[in-house]
């Protein structure tokens, strides 16, 4: 198993390959001379072709998971290629706003269930899981026949070039079976899955539970067999975030006492988080922490101010901002312009249970503040 510096090293190297690589088409190009004065721009529209080539592939491998998912008996949910979100409303596909730090697309589908609406015992994942990179190596090899194909065409050709590269680097960094650091990728999710059939039920969970949450259905009122713990020793990314989902479920259950009890325990385990799932929670521990008029300070980093402001169009960043500056601060002004972009966010946000829990837990400041709480 490769070490957690390992991890951080070959994105990196394999990112700065893929730059050297562009850069070597770009200048090599007919298009390119140090010599012209149009060379800046013909150079900035070249690296445009690399970002559009990107996003591209960005798309092609949300479609791969849409593509095989389906295939294999899943059902559509949701599909957001960077901040436009798809899913279906009232039998309509409509389209949202809704950005996820550190990703550029997710395609998330209800998984097949059995008669009792339970994990099938034939439950398939696999093809789910590597849709996305069987689609990304598909378009790879195509863009390498084009440029075999056209390579009397300098300009087109050096673009399925491009192309091609790129959908190189997608397909191994996202088949890579350790991720990046603590976070996840298709290939982690499903070594996991394969090393552990409690891991594949927690996958089956986390995805159920997302589809049935933009189905407009409230945590609290799924069944409770849908949240079980997990043993302190399932040190993993897709135990962690089950860990988290019985946390939300107290939340929407109101037993705020619990949640924080449970929150706690959890941070103290120091369990593998991903670092987006951290700050959100440790955002919710500050949030804890206002209302028991407990010292926050220590969980206020500079770090967690970053991942804070980088997160500003989340829900519950913002519930956290409004408590902050209420009961914080206790500046009303502030609190007030807040709750204003809590409303704008509320407005394209896609999961109406999160906007629900996110007013209740408004209330919840609110009151405090007027010494109801």
């Amino acid at each position: 198993m490769a070490t957690k510096k390992t991890q951080q090293i070959i994105p990196t190297l394999m990112a700065l390959a893929l730059g050297g690589l562009s850069g070597i088409i770009i200048i090599t190009s007919p298009l390119f001379s140090f010599e012209n004065d149009n060379s800046i721009f013909v150079f900035a529209g070249l690296f445009l072709l690399v970002y559009l080539a990107m996003m591209v592939q960005v798309v092609v491998h949300e479609a791969g998971h849409l593509v095989f998912g389906l295939a294999t008996g899943y059902r559509f949910s949701s599909f957001r290629i960077g901040s436009l979100l798809f899913m279906r409303e009232n039998g309509k596909l409509k389209m949202k706003k809704f950005k996820v730090m550190g990703t550029l697309g997710q395609c998330l589908l209800l998984p097949p269930a059995d008669q009792d609406g339970k994990m099938p015992k034939n439950f398939s994942y696999a093809l789910y899981n590597m849709g996305g990179v069987i689609m990304n190596i598909l378009l790879c090899v195509i863009c390498v026949l084009l440029y075999l194909l056209l390579s009397y065409i300098p300009v087109l050709s050096e673009l399925f070039l491009m192309f091609a590269l790129v959908g190189v680097y997608f397909a191994i960094t996202n088949s890579m079976p350790w991720g990046i650091g603590d976070s996840t990728n298709d290939g982690k999710n499903l070594l996991l899955i394969r090393k552990s059939e409690r891991a594949k039920r927690y996958f089956w969970l986390q995805l159920e539970i997302n589809g049935r949450q933009f189905e407009e259905e409230r945590l609290c009122d799924m069944p409770s067999e849908y949240f079980p713990m997990p043993d302190k020793e399932e040190d993993d990314v897709l135990a962690s975030s089950s860990m988290l989902l019985v946390y939300f479920r107290l939340v929407d259950k109101g037993d705020t006492v619990g949640a924080k009890a449970l929150l706690s325990e959890l941070l103290a385990q120091n369990i593998r988080l991903m670092p987006v799932h951290k700050a959100l929670v440790t955002s919710d521990m500050i949030f804890w922490h206002l209302l028991d008029g407990e010292d926050y300070a220590h969980l206020l980093s500079k770090e967690q101010k970053k991942y804070m402001s980088a997160m500003g169009g989340s829900l519950s960043i913002v519930r956290t901002e409004y408590a902050l500056a209420l009961l914080g601060d206790k500046d009303t002004q502030k609190a007030a312009k807040l709750k204003a972009k809590f409303e704008k966010v509320a407005k394209t946000h896609p999961c109406k249970p999160d906007i629900e829990i996110e007013r209740e837990l408004l209330a919840l400041a609110d009151a405090k503040s007027a010494n109801k709480f």
